[in-house]
Parts: C-alpha cells; sequence; structure tokens
C-alpha cells in the first residue's frame, strides 16, 4: 500500500481529485453564501412590498367608504327614508353597502338617536348627537372602545332634513386581510397599539390565528414610541419571519398601531436545505464521474506510457540492447517523444556495440583492416577513434613482429646451407 501511494499516477490522480474536491467545495460554498443572501434579499423585499400593498389597501378601503357615504347619502331616497324613519330602507340599502364583512354604518335622527346600525356596528361612546348636530365629523383611523376603524361620519341636511351618517369598516376583518395576503403574498397584520389585532398568521398547533400577542420591545420602541419603519428578522409562533412594520396613525396624526407584513422563511429554508442538499448529491456524483474519467485519462495517457518507458529502461540497464519486446505505440505527447527518444538511444547504441564486437572479431580472426561501418555519435567518436588507433598500433605491431620473424627465418636458413655447406667440404 506504501508502494502504491509512491507511484506517479496515483499522485496525479490523487492531487487531480483533490484539486477538484476542493474547487467544488468552494464553488459549493460561495453558492450557498450568495443563494443564502439573495433568499434574504428576496423575502426581506417581499416584507416590505407586502406592507406597502397592506397600507396601499387601506387608504383604497377609506377612499370606498369616502364613496359610499357620498353616493348614499346624496340619494333622494335617503332624504325620504329620513324625513319618514323608513328603517327597512336603511336596513336593505345599508346592507347593499357592504361588501366586506367588516363593513357597518349607523344612521342617526337630528337628536342623536340612532334609527339604524349594522349589526356588527362597533361602537358603544360614539356621540352619534354630536354627529347630528354637526358637532363632530370624522375621517380617517379612529380607535375608540379598543376598535381599531376607518370611518366617515359626518352631518346630513338637505331639504331641511338633518340626520347623522357614520359608514366604516372594522380592522379585524378576516376576509379582508385574507385578500391582502393573496395579493401580496405575505402574511399581514394589524396591530392595535403594540397587540396584535387581526392577522392571517395561523398558529399550527391550534389552526387558530394568533391575535393578542404582543410586538417585541425593541420593535415598539421602534415602530409605536418612534414612529419609524422596522425591517428585520423575529420569530413567530417558533417559524422565522422577514418582517416589516410601518407606524399606523388616526386621523389626528397620533400612532395607534402598526401595519405588518412578514414572509415566512421556514418554506424557503426547507428549499434552500433541498437545495443544497441536492447540489452536494450533485457535486459528488459530479466529482465520482470525474475522478473516473480522471483515472482512465491518467491510466492511458500517463501511467500506461511510463510503465513501457519503464520496461525500455530496464532492458537498457540490464544490457538488452536488441531486445525489442515494447511494441506500445505511444502518443505524440511529452511522454511519447521522451520514450521514443529513448528507445531510438538503445537502438543507436545496440547498433555501436554491434559494430564494435564485429571489428573486434576481424581483429580476433588477425584482419586488422576492418573499418567501423556506422557513425558513432557524440563521445562514441572518441571510443572509435581509440579503437581504430589500437586497431592500427596493433596491426603494426604484428606486422613487424612478422617481419622480424622472416628475417631471422631466413638467417637460420643461411646458417643451415652453410653448415652443410662446411659439412660437404670436410668429407671430401
Amino acid at each position: 500500500m506504501k508502494d502504491f501511494f509512491k507511484r506517479l499516477g496515483t499522485q496525479i490522480i490523487l492531487l487531480a481529485v483533490a484539486a477538484l474536491a476542493i474547487t467544488v467545495a468552494l464553488v459549493l460554498a460561495i453558492s450557498v453564501i450568495m443563494f443564502s443572501q439573495y433568499n434574504d434579499t428576496v423575502l426581506m423585499e417581499r416584507a416590505s412590498v407586502g406592507v406597502n400593498v397592506l397600507q396601499h389597501q387601506s387608504d383604497e378601503k377609506l377612499s370606498e367608504i369616502r364613496a359610499n357615504f357620498t353616493n348614499w347619502s346624496g340619494q333622494s331616497s335617503f332624504v325620504s327614508a329620513m324625513t319618514f324613519n323608513d328603517t327597512n330602507f336603511f336596513s336593505s340599502s345599508g346592507s347593499a353597502l357592504s361588501s366586506d364583512t367588516g363593513d357597518f354604518c349607523a344612521v342617526a335622527n337630528a337628536r342623536g338617536t340612532a334609527i339604524f346600525q349594522t349589526d356588527n356596528y362597533p361602537f358603544t361612546t360614539l356621540d352619534l348627537a354630536a354627529i347630528a348636530k354637526g358637532e363632530r365629523s370624522y375621517d380617517g383611523i379612529l380607535l375608540l372602545d379598543n376598535a381599531l376603524t376607518m370611518i366617515h361620519a359626518s352631518q346630513i341636511s338637505a331639504n331641511g332634513v338633518v340626520s347623522g351618517l357614520v359608514i366604516g369598516f372594522r380592522m379585524d376583518s378576516n376576509d379582508w386581510l385574507d385578500s391582502i395576503k393573496k395579493l401580496s403574498d405575505c402574511d399581514v397584520t394589524m396591530f392595535n397599539g403594540n397587540t396584535r389585532y387581526s392577522t392571517t398568521i395561523v398558529d399550527p398547533s391550534n389552526n387558530q390565528r394568533v391575535v393578542g400577542t404582543s410586538m417585541a420591545a425593541n420593535i415598539e420602541s421602534t415602530v409605536i414610541a418612534g414612529g419609524k419603519d422596522y425591517n428585520g428578522k423575529a420569530t413567530i409562533v417558533n417559524r422565522p419571519y422577514y418582517v416589516a412594520y410601518r407606524p399606523m396613525t388616526d386621523m389626528n396624526g397620533n400612532t395607534v398601531g402598526a401595519y405588518f407584513a412578514g414572509s415566512d422563511a421556514s418554506e424557503a429554508n426547507g428549499q434552500f436545505s433541498l437545495i443544497i442538499t441536492v447540489a452536494i448529491i450533485i457535486a459528488v456524483v459530479a466529482l465520482l464521474i470525474t475522478g473516473v474519467v480522471i483515472l482512465m485519462f491518467t491510466r492511458k495517457k500517463v501511467i500506461q506510457p511510463i510503465n513501457q518507458v519503464s520496461v525500455i529502461a530496464d532492458e537498457l540497464v540490464e544490457g538488452k540492447l536488441s531486445t525489442t519486446s515494447v511494441t506500445y505505440e505511444f502518443a505524440d505527447d511529452e511522454i511519447g517523444r521522451f520514450a521514443n527518444k529513448l528507445r531510438n538511444s538503445k537502438q543507436g547504441l545496440s547498433v555501436c556495440i554491434g559494430d564494435m564486437s564485429q571489428i573486434m572479431d576481424h581483429m580476433a580472426a588477425g584482419d586488422f583492416t576492418v573499418e567501423p561501418s556506422v557513425n558513432y555519435p557524440g563521445e562514441f567518436e572518441t571510443i572509435e577513434q581509440n579503437m581504430l588507433t589500437i586497431e592500427h598500433e596493433l596491426g603494426a605491431t604484428l606486422r613487424s613482429m612478422n617481419m622480424s620473424s622472416d628475417e631471422v627465418l631466413t638467417g637460420s636458413n643461411q646458417m643451415a646451407e652453410g653448415s652443410q655447406t662446411l659439412a660437404d667440404g670436410t668429407t671430401k
């Protein structure tokens, strides 16, 4: 196992996979951070838009109340009904004015006595007599008898008939808030002071709307006491929210509550976690696939060529210069060019040594006239010159020895002939 990790191919694969893993981890981390920031921005922006929509819808509702007041009080049938105290007219036409469960109205005669009131009329202390006498009028948000409302109320005088008319809307209407939630894609709330007066937020533990709870002290200090908007995060019924609060002022400019819109982050966080999980799975699969591709590529382009180069080098070290066991086709890359050069060097050595061996065989047979049949490259040229010098000097020495031997032989023959002649003379 230790040798396995020492192999170049293994190290290359491990290095490539490690680099890829680090890159994937960095990209994933950066993506998570950027997506989280984007998610925060989107949810916060949604809450800000939601509180704008809530306030705008409140203003639109107040405009609708004013229009209903003008249209109803301007009808001749209204004056006739006031003259004859026709409560049936007020009941039927007053109900027709209601487009929402929160709409209410009241009609008083000149003395301030209520002739007609809808069942959801919220006030017990509103001075109808003062309205009928023209001493008081209302237009805007009114907090009275712990009821948060929008109303338009004033004296009506036509054809000598004087009355008081109150048309308004209860801001605890669930249907109205639910319609705004659909419009803004946010949970919305009306605060009476610092208390949640009406809301679309539902407690999942009992499936009831979360009303009667108080806003956090720091938010109350900013919105109710300070009269400023608040944007941030909050936990409501154990769920994370991105929230936007805006002060709510009554017709006299006093802060009587707050508009609220919130984006529930629990679903977004769940989706975010799902996206991260999927991204991690994709990253791991991509890493595995890439690792396999790198392994196959490295084996084909690096490990196999290097192993074949190692075989050539081993044959060179072992002196097997004429062996051609490597038939691998090297690619035209750095390793391939190196392998071919090494193989050519081996073949060059084999040719030079083969030529040297042939010269030595001729010299051993007494032939000192043979010449090299190949060109000796580089420093082998010195070996060639030294070998030729040895051949020539050894050949000259042997020729000199042959000449000396011939002279000795000739002298011996002459001595033999002289000795024979001397012997012949002595016999005679």
